[in-house]
C-alpha cells in the first residue's frame, strides 16, 4: 500500500514539473507561429487612413470602418485587410460590405497604397472624398491588381488602365444613388465620368466582370464593337452611359461579334431603340438580360424562344405592346420575369403556369384583361407576384393560393379582383408585403389576415370594407407597421395607441372612413399621416408627440382649438399642411428658418390675425389656401418676392384690407388668384401681364404634385406615392374642388372688395385665363376693347360695377364663353352679334339701360325698317306647312299664273301696246297709286291728303334761317359731315341715333324713306337741304361729290358725276310747297350756273319745251327703261321654268338611318329635351346637327357643337345604333357630358370617318383607331368641365 502511494506521488510531482516547463516553453513558441504584416505596409496603410482627412458625414461608419487600425496593431488583423499566410504580404485591402451607409471624408486617396506592391484586390466602397476630382494616377501601377472597384471620380477615365492586364473585375460605376441618398450641401459632388472610347479594354485578356454603368460613354459610337475585343467577358453592366445607337454596316455586324463567354447583360436606363439591342443579343446563350427604360417597341420578339439558358428577363418601363407571347411558358429556367410599365394587352397566358422555377413575376402597369389564370398555382417558388393596375378582374380564392408557400410580396392592387376565401382557409404563405387596394375584401374586415403575422407593409384601400379594425389586428405582425392604408373604405370605431404599432418614417393612411374619437398617439418620427375626411375630434395635442417629416392631413373633421405651443416652439419641418374644413382657431404659429412647406391649406376654419413675418422663410410654398378664415391686415408687401414659386394663391372670404402690393405681380408661376370677398381698396395692379403662367395657353401639367420617398437599404430612394393638391374654385358660381385638373385652372377672381379705377389692359395678355371675375367692385372705366385675346375665357363675370362705354366687338371672339354676367353696369349701344352672346339670358345684360340689340332688345335706334318681315322663330324648326305638295302647287300656280297673263302679252302684240301705254300713262300723269297703297303703312297718312306740304317746307326753310349755326354747319360740312335726319329726331324711332356720312346720305335717305314714313316731312326737309347747298355752292357742277341730285319716279337717285344710288321706291305726285304745281317725282337741284327765281323749285307751268338734245337723251331713257322690262319679263320666263325642279332638293334621310337616330336620343336620356327637334314624323336631315348628302340622302356628319357651346348632361350612354350610319364621315360629340367609361368599340368599325372629335372616356386609347385608314381629324382632350376623377 504505501508502494502504491509512493508511485501516485511520483505521478503528482512529474505532472507539476510538466506544467512548469510548458508554461516556460510555449509563449516563445506561440510568437513563432504568430502572422505580422509588413512594417513597410503598415506604415503605407496608417498614411492611407491619415490622408483621408476629417469626417464630413458618417462618423459612426468611420469608427466602424478603421477601429481596428491602431500602429501597435497587427495590420493585418485590421477590418478590411488581408494578407498572404506564408509571405505575410497585404493581398487584399476590402471596404466593401464593411457598412451600409456611405462615409465621406475631406481628404485624398493617398499614393502610399504603391508601397502595397504585391496587392491584387483594391475595392473602396462606401469611401468618398469630397473635392475629388481626377481617377487617382498612382492606381494604373498597381499591376498585379486583378480585382478594382469603388473608385469614385470625375473626369475622363485614363487610357492608362490597360496596362493592368490581369484585371478579371473592373468596376468603375458612377455616384448615380449618392445625391439622392444625403444632403451635403456645399460639399455635395456634381460627379460626371466619361470616356470618349473604349479601345483600352482589348488589352484586357483577362477581363470577365465590366461595370461602366452612370459612366458617360454618349461619345463612344463603336462601343459594341470594342467591348467585342473581350472575348472573356462574362458579365457586362452598361446602366445609364447614354449610349449612341448602333450603327450597322457590313464591317460591323454585330453577328459576327464574339461574346461567346457572355452571360449577363445590364443594358438599362439608355434608351436605346429596338435594333441597337435586337440586333446582336440573340445570337448569345445569356443567362439575366436586364433591358428596362429603353424605347422599345412593338411586340416581345420570338427570338427569345431561342435562349433557353435565359433565367432573368427585365424589359420593364419600355413601350412594349400586344399580348404576352405563350413561348415564355417553354423557358423553364426562367426565375425572373419583369415586362412592367408597357402597353401589353390581353389575358395572361395560362402557359405562365409553366414556370416552376419562377421567383418574381411582375407584370403591373400594362393594359392586361381577363381574370388571373387558376394555373398561377403551380409556381410553388414564386416568391414575388406583381400585377398591380391593370384591367384585370374576377375571383381570387383559395385555389389560386394554396400552392404559394413561398409568396412573400403579394401586389393585385388597383384592378377590379374580388376575395372570395373561406373562412376556414389557412394560407401557406407569411406575406412581408400586401398591396391590394381596389380589390372588394369586405364588408367584414378579411379574416385570413389573422394568420399573417411578417407583414410590415399593407393596403386595402378602396376594398368596400364596412366594419371595425379588430384588435387583433394591431398585434399580428412581429414586426412594426411601416405602411398602414386602410383610406377609402367605411371602417368606423376609434383608434388605439399606435406609438409601439409603427416604425420610424412609416405612412398612415386612413383617410376617407368614419373614424371617431380623438386623433390616435404616434411614434416619435413618421412620414406621412393622412387622416382627412372622418369624424375625429378634440385638439392636434397628441401630434406634440411625433415629428412628422412630410405630409400631415387631418382636414375635413371635427378638430377644434388652437395649434398647440409645440408647433410653435418646433415650427414646420413637413412639407405638406392640410387642416381644411375643421373648428380651429387662433392666429397662425410662426415658422423657424428652415421652412420646408410646399402647400398650406387652412381653408374653413377660425383662425386669425395678420401673416407672421416668419412665413418669408417658406421660399418652396407653391399652393397656399387661407380662405373662409378671419385673418386681417393687409397683404404683405414681401408676398411676390418670397413666395415666387407659389401656383395658387387663395385668401378668399376673410377680413383683409389695404391695397394690393404690385409685388404680387412677381409671382409669375401663378394660376390661381382668389382675393374675393375682402376689403380690399386700390386699384388693379397694372403688371399683371408679367404673370407669365396665366399669359401661356399650355399648363406644364394637369396636377399640382407633390413625390415623396424613403431611403431605404443600398442609398436608393423608393418612391411610394405622390400627394395631390386640391382647391375650391368658385366656378360658375358654384364652389367646384378640382384636383386631377387643377394645374389646368387658371382664374383670377378679385370679386366683392371695394377695388376703383379702370380694368387694365395689361390682363388682356393673360391669353392662358379661363375663369375671370371682377364682380361687385367699384370699378370704372370701359371693358378693354382686346378682351377678346382671352380666347380660353369660359368665365367672366364683371357686374354690379360702374364700367361704361359699350361692349367690345371683340367679346364675339370668346367662343368658349360659357357665362357670362354683365349686369348692372352703365353699357351702352349694341351688344355685338356672335353665337355666344346671342345665347345668354337677358339677366345678364340687366341694370344697362343703354344695351339694345339680341336678347335684351331685337334692334337697335336707326336700325332700318323691314317693311315685311319674315318669321322670327327658330328656323331650325320644322315648318309643317312646307310639304313636297306645296312646292308642287308652288310650281303648277305660278306656271298657270305667269303664262296666263305675261305669256297673253308676249303672244298678242295689240295687248302688249295697251299694257305698256298703261304704265307710262301713270307715270305722265303722276298716279298717285303708289301712295294709295303704301298709305296703310304710314303712321299719319292713313289716307290720301288734299294738303301740299308748304306747311313742312315753309317750317325747315325758317330752322335754317332762325338757326344760323345749324345753316353753317351744313355749308361747311357738306360733303364729309356727319348729319341726322331732323324728321326721324322728332319722331323719336329707331333711327333717331343714326348719322349719315355727307349732306347727300341725308338727302337720299329724305326721299327714299319718303314711302313709308312721313312722307310729306321728309320730301320738304330734302328739299329745305338741296336749296341750302344750293346757294352755297356746294350742288354746283364743280363739286366732286356729286353737283346735280334727280330724283326719279323710277330709277334712281343720280348726280351729274356719274354715280347712281337706288331708292326705295316711287315717290308720289304732290303739289310744290310754294304753289307751283310741279311734280315732287321729279326733284331736281340745278346747276349753279343757271338762273332761277327759286333754285329749290322748278315751276313745271313755265318749262320751255325741251330742245332736240334733250329729246335725244329722253329717248334713250325710254329705250333703257324698256330693255329693263323685257330683261325682267325673260327672268320671269326663267324662273318659271326653273320653279317646279325646286321640289327636288328637298332631302328626305333614308328611314334605317332616322331610325338609328332616334335610337341615339333614347339611349342618351335626353330629360333635358335638347333634342326636342329629333321627331320621328320629321325629315332627319332637318333634324338640328344633322348634315345630308342632296344626292344619296344618307347621314353624312352629326355635329354636335352645332347645337350649343356649353356642356349638355345626359345620363344614359352613347348607343352603337351609329353603326348604322354606313355614309357618316362627320362624327364630333362635343359637349355632351355622359358617365365616363371606355372608348366606344363600334367607332373602331366606321371606316369611311374622316372627322372624329369630342369622344370623351376614360382608360386606354384603344389600338384599333388604326382601322379609320381614312381620318383626317383626330381629337381627344378632357374638357375643363368633365370631372375624370
Amino acid at each position: 500500500m504505501n508502494m502504491m502511494i509512493a508511485f501516485q506521488l511520483k505521478q503528482h510531482v512529474f505532472f507539476l514539473v510538466m506544467l512548469v516547463i510548458g508554461s516556460m516553453m510555449l509563449p516563445p513558441l506561440l510568437a513563432t507561429f504568430e502572422i505580422k504584416c509588413i512594417d513597410r505596409e503598415r506604415q503605407a496603410l496608417l498614411k492611407f487612413k491619415q490622408d483621408l482627412g476629417d469626417v464630413i458625414k458618417g462618423v459612426t461608419e468611420r469608427e466602424t470602418l478603421f477601429s481596428s487600425w491602431e500602429s501597435d496593431q497587427d495590420c493585418c488583423k485590421w477590418r478590411g485587410i488581408r494578407c498572404d499566410n506564408e509571405t505575410n504580404h497585404v493581398t487584399a485591402l476590402d471596404f466593401g460590405g464593411l457598412t451600409d451607409s456611405d462615409t465621406w471624408f475631406d481628404g485624398k486617396i493617398s499614393s502610399s497604397l504603391l508601397e502595397l506592391q504585391h496587392l491584387n484586390y483594391l475595392d473602396l466602397s462606401n469611401i468618398f472624398l469630397i473635392g475629388m476630382t481626377k481617377f487617382p494616377e498612382f492606381v494604373v501601377h498597381m499591376s498585379k491588381l486583378k480585382h478594382l472597384s469603388g473608385v469614385y471620380f470625375e473626369g475622363a477615365i485614363p487610357q492608362q488602365l490597360g496596362n493592368l492586364s490581369e484585371l478579371q473585375h473592373l468596376d468603375l460605376s458612377g455616384l448615380f444613388h449618392v445625391n439622392s441618398s444625403f444632403d451635403l450641401g456645399p460639399y455635395g459632388p456634381n460627379l460626371d465620368a466619361y470616356s470618349t472610347n473604349l479601345d483600352w479594354l482589348y488589352t484586357l485578356h483577362s477581363l470577365e466582370y465590366l461595370d461602366l454603368s452612370y459612366v458617360n460613354l454618349s461619345q463612344v459610337t463603336n462601343w459594341l464593337p470594342a467591348l467585342a475585343k473581350v472575348p472573356s467577358l462574362r458579365e457586362l453592366y452598361l446602366i445609364d452611359n447614354d449610349l449612341p445607337e448602333i450603327i450597322l454596316s457590313s464591317s460591323h455586324l454585330p453577328t459576327k461579334m464574339n461574346f461567346s463567354s457572355l452571360d449577363v447583360l445590364d443594358l438599362s436606363w439608355n434608351l436605346l431603340p429596338p435594333h441597337s439591342i435586337y440586333s446582336w443579343i440573340f445570337n448569345l446563350s445569356l443567362t439575366h438580360v436586364y433591358l428596362s427604360w429603353n424605347s422599345l417597341q412593338g411586340s416581345i420578339p420570338d427570338a427569345f424562344r431561342n435562349i433557353p439558358s435565359l433565367s432573368h428577363l427585365d424589359m420593364s418601363y419600355n413601350e412594349i405592346e400586344g399580348g404576352i407571347p405563350r413561348f415564355f411558358g417553354n423557358l423553364s429556367l426562367l426565375q425572373t420575369l419583369n415586362l412592367a410599365h408597357n402597353n401589353l394587352y390581353g389575358s395572361i397566358p395560362d402557359d405562365i403556369g409553366n414556370l416552376f422555377n419562377l421567383n418574381v413575376l411582375d407584370l403591373s402597369y400594362n393594359q392586361l384583361s381577363g381574370t388571373l389564370p387558376e394555373s398561377i398555382r403551380h409556381l410553388s417558388k414564386l416568391e414575388n407576384l406583381y400585377i398591380g393596375s391593370n384591367h384585370l378582374e374576377g375571383i381570387i380564392s383559395e385555389v389560386h393560393l394554396f400552392n404559394l408557400s413561398m409568396l412573400r410580396e403579394l401586389d393585385l392592387s388597383f384592378n377590379s379582383f374580388q376575395f372570395k376565401i373561406s373562412s376556414g382557409f389557412v394560407p401557406p404563405f407569411q406575406l412581408e408585403v400586401i398591396l391590394l387596394a381596389n380589390c372588394t375584401q369586405g364588408p367584414q374586415f378579411p379574416e385570413w389576415l389573422r394568420t399573417q403575422h411578417n407583414f410590415s407593409d399593407i393596403d386595402m384601400s378602396r376594398a368596400q370594407i364596412s366594419d371595425t379594425i379588430p384588435t387583433w389586428f394591431w398585434d399580428l405582425s412581429s414586426t412594426k407597421l411601416e405602411l398602414l392604408n386602410f383610406s377609402y373604405n367605411q371602417i368606423c370605431g376609434v383608434l388605439p395607441d399606435l406609438t409601439s404599432k409603427l416604425s420610424s418614417h412609416s405612412i398612415v393612411d386612413l383617410s376617407s372612413n368614419n373614424l371617431e374619437g380623438p386623433l390616435p398617439l404616434l411614434p416619435p418620427i413618421i412620414e406621412i399621416l393622412h387622416l382627412f375626411q372622418n369624424r375625429f375630434s378634440g385638439s392636434l395635442e397628441s401630434l406634440c408627440n411625433s415629428e412628422i417629416s412630410f405630409s400631415l392631413d387631418v382636414s375635413d373633421n371635427l378638430l377644434n382649438g388652437k395649434f398647440p405651443d409645440c408647433f410653435r416652439h418646433r415650427g414646420l419641418s413637413l412639407n405638406i399642411l392640410n387642416l381644411a374644413n375643421n373648428n380651429l382657431s387662433g392666429s397662425i404659429f410662426p415658422v423657424g428658418p428652415q421652412c420646408n412647406l410646399h402647400s398650406l391649406n387652412l381653408r374653413n376654419n377660425s383662425f386669425d390675425g395678420e401673416f407672421s413675418p416668419s412665413f418669408r422663410s417658406c421660399r418652396g410654398l407653391r399652393v397656399i389656401n387661407l380662405g373662409e378664415n378671419k385673418f386681417s391686415g393687409s397683404i404683405p408687401a414681401w408676398i411676390g418676392d418670397k413666395w415666387s414659386n407659389l401656383i395658387v394663391l387663395s385668401l378668399r372670404s376673410n377680413e383683409l384690407y389695404g391695397e394690393i402690393p404690385s409685388s404680387i405681380c412677381r409671382m409669375a408661376p401663378v394660376q390661381i388668384l382668389d382675393l374675393s370677398l375682402n376689403k380690399i381698396n386700390g386699384t388693379i395692379p397694372k403688371c399683371l401681364n408679367n404673370l407669365t403662367a396665366m399669359a401661356q395657353e399650355q399648363s406644364l401639367a394637369a396636377t399640382i404634385t407633390n413625390p415623396y420617398g424613403f431611403l431605404i437599404s443600398g442609398g436608393y430612394y423608393y418612391l411610394y406615392g405622390h400627394y395631390d393638391d386640391s382647391v375650391l374654385v368658385m366656378w360658375k358660381g358654384v364652389e367646384s374642388e378640382y384636383k386631377n385638373t387643377l394645374g389646368l385652372v387658371k382664374t383670377i377672381d378679385l370679386s366683392s372688395n371695394h377695388l376703383t379705377g379702370e380694368i387694365p389692359n395689361e390682363i388682356t395678355s393673360l391669353v392662358g385665363l379661363v375663369s375671370l371675375n371682377l364682380s361687385t367692385n367699384f370699378i370704372t372705366g370701359s371693358i378693354p376693347p382686346q378682351i377678346g385675346q382671352l380666347h380660353l375665357l369660359n368665365f367672366i363675370d364683371l357686374s354690379r360695377n360702374k364700367l361704361s362705354g359699350g361692349i367690345p366687338i371683340s367679346f364675339s371672339q370668346l367662343t368658349y364663353l360659357g357665362v357670362l354676367d354683365l349686369s348692372y353696369n352703365n353699357l351702352a349701344g349694341r351688344i355685338p352679334s356672335s353665337t355666344q352672346l346671342q345665347s345668354f339670358d337677358v339677366s345678364a345684360y340687366k341694370g344697362n339701360s343703354g344695351l339694345c340689340g339680341k336678347p335684351v332688345t331685337d334692334t337697335c335706334p336707326g336700325d332700318e325698317v323691314i317693311l315685311n318681315p319674315q318669321k322670327t322663330g327658330d328656323l331650325d324648326e320644322e315648318d309643317t306647312l312646307i310639304t313636297t305638295g306645296f312646292y308642287i302647287s308652288l310650281g303648277l300656280g305660278f306656271v298657270f299664273g305667269f303664262w296666263g297673263t305675261c305669256g297673253s302679252l308676249l303672244l298678242k302684240k295689240s295687248w302688249r301696246h295697251t299694257f305698256f301705254k298703261k304704265l307710262n300713262s301713270f307715270r305722265s300723269n303722276g298716279g298717285d297709286d303708289s301712295d294709295a297703297i303704301d298709305s296703310s303703312s304710314d303712321d299719319d297718312d292713313e289716307m290720301v291728303e288734299e294738303d301740299d306740304g308748304r306747311e313742312e317746307y315753309g317750317f325747315f326753310l325758317k330752322v335754317f334761317e332762325e338757326d344760323t349755326l345749324l345753316k353753317e354747319f351744313y355749308e361747311k360740312n357738306f360733303a364729309k359731315g356727319e348729319f341726322s335726319c331732323l324728321v326721324c329726331g322728332a319722331l323719336g324711332g329707331k333711327g333717331t341715333r343714326k348719322k349719315f356720312k355727307g349732306c347727300l346720305a341725308l338727302m337720299q335717305h329724305s326721299i327714299a324713306i319718303a314711302r313709308t314714313k312721313k312722307r310729306r316731312a321728309h320730301r320738304a326737309f330734302g328739299q329745305a337741304v338741296c336749296k341750302i347747298e344750293f346757294m352755297q355752292g356746294n350742288l354746283n357742277g364743280d363739286n366732286e361729290e356729286s353737283s346735280i341730285i334727280t330724283v326719279n319716279n323710277v330709277d334712281s337717285v343720280e348726280g351729274n358725276n356719274g354715280k347712281v344710288v337706288p331708292k326705295n321706291g316711287p315717290i308720289g305726285t304732290e303739289v310744290l310747297p310754294n304753289g307751283d304745281g310741279r311734280d315732287m317725282n321729279s326733284l331736281t337741284c340745278p346747276d349753279a350756273n343757271k338762273n332761277s327765281e327759286d333754285p329749290g323749285l322748278v315751276n313745271s307751268h313755265n318749262m320751255e319745251e325741251p330742245s332736240s338734245e334733250g329729246l335725244t337723251s329722253q329717248n334713250m331713257m325710254i329705250a333703257f327703261q324698256l330693255k329693263q322690262r323685257v330683261f325682267f319679263l325673260v327672268m320671269l320666263v326663267i324662273g318659271s321654268m326653273m320653279l317646279p325642279a325646286l321640289a327636288t332638293f328637298e332631302i328626305n334621310c333614308i328611314d334605317k338611318e332616322r331610325k338609328a337616330f332616334l335610337k341615339f336620343k333614347e339611349d342618351l336620356v335626353d330629360v333635358d329635351g335638347f333634342l326636342s327637334s329629333w321627331e320621328s314624323h320629321q325629315d332627319c336631315c332637318k333634324w338640328r346637327g344633322i348634315r345630308c348628302d342632296n344626292e344619296t340622302n344618307h347621314v353624312t356628319a352629326l355635329d354636335f357643337p352645332t347645337l350649343t357651346d356649353s356642356w349638355t348632361s345626359f345620363t344614359g350612354k352613347i348607343s352603337s345604333s351609329l353603326h348604322e350610319m354606313q355614309h357618316l364621315n362627320y362624327l364630333d360629340l362635343s359637349y355632351i357630358d355622359l358617365p365616363v367609361t371606355t372608348f366606344p368599340e363600334f367607332v373602331f368599325h366606321m371606316s369611311i370617318l374622316k372627322y372624329l372629335s369630342g369622344v370623351y372616356f376614360e382608360g386606354a386609347i384603344p389600338q384599333q383607331l388604326g382601322n379609320l385608314s381614312e381620318l383626317q381629324h383626330l381629337h381627344f382632350r378632357a374638357s375643363y368641365s368633365t370631372n375624370l376623377d
